[in-house]
């Protein structure tokens, strides 16, 4: 009787519109934040890390950009040697990191070839072996293959490499 329909169409289009413009001016204002400080001389770790935990870092350039100095590795320097040395260690996991290896990077990589998968599984299974045999004390553990697989994929093998040694150093022990 003489009620008006409300289109609420319209209106929810534009909020979702207004909120992926906040989310991208927010990616941006975070972009734009981490390379201010990576900028300043000397950066401010502190600083990175509480954009990254708050925020998060929010694409691979950037994370590679900040990883580094979150884990206060020189990534310009990777220990190319050591990699290869370390490749043929055996230790009391190996078997456990082949199987992870072979079922991981499926869901970061769903476009890829099997043949290119393949290649970067056997990086990851290279890269899993050489940490956890460089380190008596760190085991391999559930889970080490998901971080493994984003730092290789973010960083290539020989920086992941020293990225995840320096994680083994400091982080989880089995």
């Amino acid at each position: 009787m003489g009620r008006k329909r409300r289109h609420y169409v319209s209106s929810a289009s534009s909020v979702s519109r207004r909120s992926l413009d906040t989310e991208k001016d927010k990616k941006l204002h975070t972009i734009a934040s981490i390379n201010e400080i990576l900028n300043q001389e000397p950066v401010d770790v502190v600083q990175l890390r509480k954009i990254a935990a708050v925020r998060g870092l929010v694409n691979e350039q950037i994370r590679a950009k900040v990883w580094p100095y979150l884990l206060r590795v020189d990534a310009t320097s990777p220990r190319t040697g050591e990699l290869k040395q370390r490749n043929n260690d055996e230790h009391r996991d190996s078997h456990v990191v082949h199987v992870d290896a072979v079922r991981s990077l499926y869901h970061f990589t769903p476009d890829w070839t099997e043949e290119d998968r393949a290649a970067k599984q056997k990086e990851l299974e290279r890269l899993i072996n050489g940490v956890v045999a460089s380190h008596p004390d760190v085991f391999y553990y559930q889970g080490l293959h998901d971080i493994a697989g984003v730092l290789l994929l973010v960083l290539g093998e020989e920086a992941a490499y020293v990225h995840l040694d320096r994680l083994g150093e400091h982080h989880p022990r089995g």
